[in-house]
Parts: structure tokens; sequence; C-alpha cells
């Protein structure tokens, strides 16, 4: 099951406040200690691939042709952007090919989460240049939505640090798409 921490734009603002933030995040580390050891969950989704981004399909999908040559369609982990047809779409998957587009990247596995979505994506954080947290960028910036499926993520503690931030100074899709 599928949880958005801070609520897609535009439903109740009854997640909107900084207290009400502050409690999700809390709630979601507390999820993390009740499962127990947080790499017991999934040990399948640990691995680093590197490669270059060949395609951005939207803003927290990529296609990424590895340096062994074989091609990959990655899901970034603990992030949602917008969907096609709906508000801020064009600018979040804009953003995501300004940062990663062409550029190499490193694919980290989250021991916590399934190696692969249902759709046969890779599941991976994707560290541009080695360095730069391609989902944690996006959080900042208000191009997405932090996003857990079905257990906690590792950088979770991060990521919903980010996203309080983006709301709270309205940057990005919170200000664009705000009712």
């Amino acid at each position: 099951r599928a949880i958005e921490l801070f609520g897609k734009v535009g439903e109740s603002r009854r997640m909107r406040t900084p207290t009400a933030i502050a409690t999700a995040c809390v709630a979601a580390l507390l999820a993390v200690f009740a499962a127990g050891e947080v790499g017991a969950a999934a040990p399948n989704g640990a691995f680093n691939y590197t490669g270059t981004v060949t395609r951005v399909v939207d803003g927290d999908t990529l296609d990424v042709r590895l340096t062994s040559g074989k091609r990959e369609r990655i899901r970034v982990i603990g992030v949602d952007t917008p969907e096609r047809g709906t508000c801020f779409f064009a600018q979040a998957s804009s953003r995501t090919a300004a940062l990663a587009l062409g550029k190499p990247v490193t694919l980290r596995g989250d021991p916590t989460q399934d190696t692969r979505d249902r759709y046969g994506r890779l599941l991976a954080y994707v560290d541009v240049n080695g360095t730069a947290d391609l989902g944690l960028a996006l959080v900042k910036g208000g191009h997405a939505a932090v996003y857990v499926f079905r257990r906690p993520f590792v950088r979770l503690a991060r990521y919903a640090a980010a996203a309080a931030s983006a709301k709270g100074s309205r940057a990005g899709v919170w200000k664009a798409c705000a009712r």
C-alpha cells in the first residue's frame, strides 16, 4: 500500500500544517523502528550500478544505459512527481531532465525495498555524478512529494525534512498547484 506522507497537491489542507508534517515524519520514523532492522525487510534491493541517463520518461522515471551496455528503466525510490496531464507535470519532468539527462549516474538499491516494481522498473536512488541525490533534489525544489510504498526507505528522514521545508516555503508544486 502506498503512503503519500504529505498528500497530493489540491487535497485537504489538513496535512499542510507544520504540526501535521512533523507528526507524519515521526510516524514514518516509528514505522521504520517498528519494522525491526532496516536491512532485514528485503535484502534483494541492495545493488550499485553505474550508467548514463538516456531519457527522462517523467519526473520519477528514467531510462539508463548501464556501463555493461544493458538498458534499464528506473523508478526513483522515495519520490512521486506529478503525472502526465496534471499540474506541474512539465516542470517536474523538465527539472529531472536538467539534473540528470545525459549525465553519469550511480544507481543504488535500497535493502528495505524490492529490486523491481510491478512494471519491471528497477527501483533505485539515482546519484548524479556519483554524489547528488536526484530524488532529494526534486523534493527540496518542490518538484516531487515523498512517496513510501509498503515499507519506509533508508533515506526517508532526509526526504521528509526536505519535503516539509519545500512545502513550508511553498516551493514548486506546493505554490503552483495550491487551490
